[in-house]
């Protein structure tokens, strides 16, 4: 859906010829040699902004293809704000749900859960 979004963008400000979208896992990607990106867009931040492994992969872009001292990579920065809470429903509703999963009791789990 992003790279769909992008070539509309790209599009509708006349740069067929200049932007080129690329929709592919950075590891399946292989441009020609010697050839470099301007710029690099990558949904790569998952929930808390790690959780799907994506950073490896846009760094591995960055090193790969980014033209070195102009080349932008989008985006560039997050940040991150935490708030410590405690919900003891939520944890109880957990340590029920570990009583019996698919018929296995996981409930000495149940006290890394407090």
């Amino acid at each position: 859906p992003s790279a769909a979004l992008c070539r509309r963008v790209v599009q509708a400000n006349g740069l067929e010829g200049v932007v080129e979208v690329i929709e592919a896992r950075v590891e399946d990607v292989r441009l020609p040699e010697g050839v470099l990106a301007d710029v690099i867009v990558s949904e790569w931040m998952g929930y808390f902004l790690l959780f799907e492994s994506m950073l490896d992969a846009v760094l591995l872009a960055r090193d790969r293809w980014l033209r070195p001292g102009t080349g932008r990579l989008l985006p560039s920065r997050s940040r991150l704000f935490l708030c410590p809470f405690s919900d003891v429903s939520w944890r109880d509703h957990r340590a029920d749900l570990l009583r019996d999963v698919c018929g296995i009791d996981f409930s000495p789990l149940v006290a890394k859960l407090a």
